[in-house]
């Protein structure tokens, strides 16, 4: 089976890409939307990530490469925080109608043994508490902090990185541009509820 992990950035797809690489299958990863990897693919699987959570790991993995904020354009500029927003949002719901399942990044931060669980199931493997526990030790931080993805220990984090009026003005234009789907983007408060 060829698997194809297609998700907007900053939201854990190495590490769901590398677990379902150590299965053994033919997999391949990336973003923006490509009509080709689309062909290739037997199953789509997208992960995805808060989206003030996705914008605040931008930020910090570009200011750790020297880079501006946001991701850089082709004439040489930045986008801003609402660019940004925009660029992810599109990826996601670009991939959206070809996916078989959206893993949340917050699955695997919260429970990662359900989150391998429910990604071996979705491809049909069966596998026991012993191979999940020894999946959830390879994977476990190595995959989470690294130059893949930035994360402090706190589930909520982005509030250490991005401005005040910065979440105010994201969480303004998802409601105004993406109220159909506001709660597949701005939901990590229930992780943290669900957690108390």
């Amino acid at each position: 089976m060829k698997v194809l992990v297609a998700s907007m950035g900053r939201s854990g797809s190495m590490l769901l890409y590398n677990i379902i690489r150590s299965k053994g299958f033919e997999t391949k990863h990336c973003h923006y939307f490509d009509k080709n990897k689309l062909n290739w693919a037997d199953i789509i699987i997208s992960t995805k990530r808060d989206i003030r959570e996705q914008l605040a790991s931008t930020q910090r993995y570009l200011k750790k490469l020297g880079e501006d904020y946001y991701t850089r354009k082709r004439d040489g500029s930045h986008n801003n925080i609402i660019e940004e927003c925009d660029m992810s949002v599109k990826i996601y719901k670009d991939w959206l109608p070809h996916t078989s399942i959206v893993m949340n990044l917050e699955d695997w931060f919260t429970n990662p043994k359900k989150y391998v669980k429910t990604v071996f199931e979705t491809l049909n493997i069966e596998t026991s508490d012993k191979e999940l526990d020894d999946m959830v030790t390879k994977f476990n931080g190595k995959e989470v902090k690294s130059k893949h993805i930035t994360k402090s220990d706190k589930l909520i984090s982005y509030t250490d990185t991005l401005k005040e009026h910065e979440v105010d003005e994201v969480v303004k234009h998802v409601k105004e541009k993406y109220n159909e789907i506001i709660d597949e983007l701005i939901y990590i408060e229930n992780y943290e509820q669900d957690r108390n």
